[in-house]
């Protein structure tokens, strides 16, 4: 009887052993549990957070793509798409002509069996320089002994130059022999100051600014290149000179 007893109460502290060691792992496994339902909340809101953050990113990309176009735009504005003067668009920007021809598989430039456009030779008349290019010395054998056969291979070229003249204009002082008065042709008032610019001068800035919609400053620069720097404006005198035909 005694034996059973101990054997029962030995059996008894066995089983709480192990139920203690059972609740010791199901403890353990709730903590897993815990941590691993943290851990899958945590990826869920980084998963959502990265949503957002891609989300965000592409509409910024769009928008600054938005950007990048309108300033594109503003840029590519000139007088061929925008009712803006000439002087306007960029030296150095390539003037797109609107074109509404269809494409076709021609050739560029001359077409086959089209005439060739090109300068007529000058009539004696209209000559007004003659330059002679001549050789001293037989491009063969380099002999100085050579003679003009009568024979001249003529070449004509169109071309122009640009002469700055810079006139002075003398007016002749008179004396009455009967009153004894002096004087001379009235001077005009274009003439006024000791030295002025000619009419020609005149001519090639309003032109330039009005016809070819040049602005002040480049047309500055243009009649200072075209006259070699000889003729040298102010911007004040230009747009005086712009003023002076609308106040006549």
């Amino acid at each position: 009887m005694i034996k059973i007893k101990n054997s029962f109460y030995k059996d008894y502290e066995d089983l709480l052993i192990k139920n203690d060691k059972l609740s010791e792992e199901i403890r353990q496994l709730k903590y897993s549990q815990r941590l691993a339902e943290s851990q899958i909340q945590t990826f869920i809101e980084n998963e959502q957070k990265a949503k957002e953050d891609k989300r965000q990113l592409e509409n910024t990309i769009k928008e600054q793509e938005y950007e990048i176009a309108r300033l594109k735009a503003l840029l590519n504005i000139d007088r061929t798409n925008h009712g803006i003067p000439t002087s306007m668009t960029p030296i150095h920007k390539k003037k797109v002509i609107p074109n509404t021809r269809e494409k076709s598989n021609k050739a560029k430039w001359g077409q086959i069996g089209h005439k060739k456009h090109k300068l007529e030779k000058f009539k004696d008349e209209e000559i007004n320089e003659i330059i002679e290019h001549g050789v001293e010395k037989c491009p063969c054998c380099n002999s100085i002994e050579i003679k003009k056969t009568g024979e001249i291979k003529e070449k004509d070229e169109l071309d122009y130059k640009i002469v700055v003249v810079k006139r002075r204009h003398q007016f002749i002082e008179y004396e009455c022999k009967e009153c004894g008065k002096k004087f001379h042709e009235d001077i005009p008032n274009n003439l006024k100051e000791e030295n002025q610019y000619g009419p020609e001068v005149q001519a090639l800035e309003l032109t330039l600014m009005n016809e070819a919609n040049v602005t002040m400053n480049k047309a500055q620069k243009v009649t200072y290149g075209l006259t070699n720097g000889e003729i040298e404006l102010s911007e004040g005198y230009i747009a005086k000179l712009q003023e002076k035909p609308q106040k006549d």
